[in-house]
């Protein structure tokens, strides 16, 4: 890891009272390495400038490259545990990255096009409706295909979908389509995968499909796993007497 840090700190209270390392390539020498005192008084107006440029390799968070900032400019870092706006996705990432398939915008894309395909195939289950035959096996499973072998490379097309279309339901759409076109049997019900269907139609359901998954998958099974070991815990030391306390204060008889 490399490091430059240069920073210059102004006030208009005279005497030096800081606590700070020696900037490199600082242009006001004026200030060195010193400690708070006791008879210190406080700054009326203290004006701050710092100029800071990093290079991580081999992290576990990640590359930041070329990194400039003052208090006049603006950030423009590089997505790492260390720049990530939620806590979740920074410094807490190893603790929920379990959820990440299923909470994740990957997840979200993922379930709507679970969704999308369901639905199609409901479609052609109904005999109301005999503008959407009912499909073959091989076509069945292709669509099924289309759930199951989705990945972060179709996510990532569907992304690239939005940039046009500027809507992500209709991404999601515009890549069953895509997906669908050269299949004998599919490409003549495309326009059907949405037929009906609102955006918030898609959205609710996908939205309940995460946090299920999410709870089934992996909120469940760790829960289990703590109500376990507290209960091992509960069950070995069931005879270790503890002593009592009211308000957090030792309980003794008067």
């Amino acid at each position: 890891m490399e490091m430059k840090l240069g920073a210059c700190l102004k006030s208009n209270f005279n005497q030096t009272s800081l606590f700070l390392c020696q900037p490199i390539n600082c242009q006001n020498t004026g200030y060195r390495r010193s400690c708070l005192s006791s008879t210190s008084t406080a700054h009326t107006s203290v004006r701050c400038r710092a100029t800071a440029e990093m290079h991580i390799k081999n992290s576990s968070f990640g590359t930041v490259e070329k990194v400039k900032t003052s208090a006049d400019n603006s950030f423009d870092l590089a997505l790492s545990s260390l720049t990530a706006l939620c806590p979740l996705d920074g410094r807490y990432r190893d603790k929920v990255k379990d959820l990440a398939p299923f909470m994740s915008e990957y997840g979200l894309i993922r379930f709507r096009v679970l969704v999308e395909v369901k639905w199609l195939l409901k479609l052609s289950e109904v005999p109301e409706i005999p503008e959407v035959p009912n499909f073959s096996p091989r076509a069945k499973s292709f669509l099924h295909g289309l759930i199951d072998g989705f990945s972060l490379d179709d996510a990532m097309e569907v992304k690239e979908i939005e940039k046009v279309t500027n809507h992500d339901v209709k991404a999601v759409e515009y890549f069953l389509k895509q997906r669908c076109q050269s299949h004998e049997e599919i490409s003549k019900v495309l326009e059907f995968f949405h037929f009906a269907c609102t955006s918030e139609d898609i959205n609710n359901l996908a939205h309940a499909l995460m946090l299920k998954e999410a709870i089934n998958s992996v909120i469940l099974p760790v829960m289990d796993e703590l109500i376990t070991a507290i209960t091992n815990i509960a069950t070995q030391t069931a005879h270790v007497p503890m002593l009592s306390r009211t308000h957090g204060q030792l309980h003794q008889q008067r």
